[in-house]
C-alpha cells in the first residue's frame, strides 16, 4: 500500500486557522492579508521532510557532547560562532561538524527571538547518522504556526508596534 498523501499525514491544525487580519501600525491599517500555511508547504519551500521521528526540543538531564562545551545555562547564537571560530583549540573535525549543523538549524530553521539554542538540539546533532530521520518540516511547521498563533493573540490583546516571530520565516515570503 503507498504511503497517504502530505495532507492526510495525521497533524494537529492551527488553532486560529492562521487567518492574521488587520495589522495595524501606530493605529493605522496598513495590510489585511490571509495567510493559508499546511505543511506542505514547508516541504516545498524550504526543502523539509514532512515525515520521519518526531523532534522532542525541551531540556533534558542527560549531558551530550556537544552540549559539554559550553557552560551551564541558555546557549546562544553567539557562544556557538565563538566555540567554531576557536580552530586551534583540538577539536575534531567531527565535534566542528556538530557545532556548525547545531549553527546552521538554530540560526536559519530554528530561529528564537533572543537568539537562544533550543536545548532539544544537542541531542539531535550528538547523533549524525539519525539526523536524515526526524520530521523536520513537522518542527519548523509546528513552530512557526504557534508562534503566529501567539503573535496574533498579543495583537488582538493590545495595541503593538512591532511583533517578532520565531521558527522559519522564509516561509512567509511570497
Amino acid at each position: 500500500m503507498p504511503p497517504p498523501p502530505l495532507d492526510l499525514v495525521d497533524w494537529p491544525p492551527c488553532p486560529l486557522g492562521l487567518d492574521l487580519h488587520q495589522l495595524r501600525w501606530r493605529g493605522s491599517k496598513v495590510l489585511q492579508f490571509n495567510v493559508n500555511l499546511c505543511r506542505l508547504d514547508v516541504c516545498l519551500g524550504v526543502a523539509l521532510r514532512v515525515t520521519g521521528t518526531k523532534i522532542d526540543l525541551r531540556k533534558t538531564r542527560i549531558i551530550y557532547r556537544i552540549r559539554s562545551f559550553f557552560e551551564e545555562g541558555d546557549v546562544t547564537l553567539e557562544m556557538i560562532y565563538s566555540e567554531i571560530l576557536k580552530c586551534d583549540n583540538g577539536i575534531s573535525s567531527e565535534d566542528f561538524c556538530k557545532l556548525y549543523i547545531l549553527l546552521g538549524l538554530s540560526k536559519k530553521t530554528l530561529p528564537t527571538e533572543m537568539g537562544l539554542v533550543h536545548d532539544g538540539l544537542f541531542n539531535i546533532v550528538d547523533d549524525l547518522d539519525k539526523l536524515g530521520t526526524y520530521n523536520w518540516g513537522g518542527l519548523v511547521y509546528r513552530i512557526l504556526v504557534d508562534s503566529l498563533c501567539s503573535a496574533s493573540k498579543r495583537m488582538t490583546q493590545k495595541s503593538m508596534s512591532f511583533i517578532h516571530l520565531d521558527g522559519c520565516v522564509y516561509l512567509l515570503q511570497v
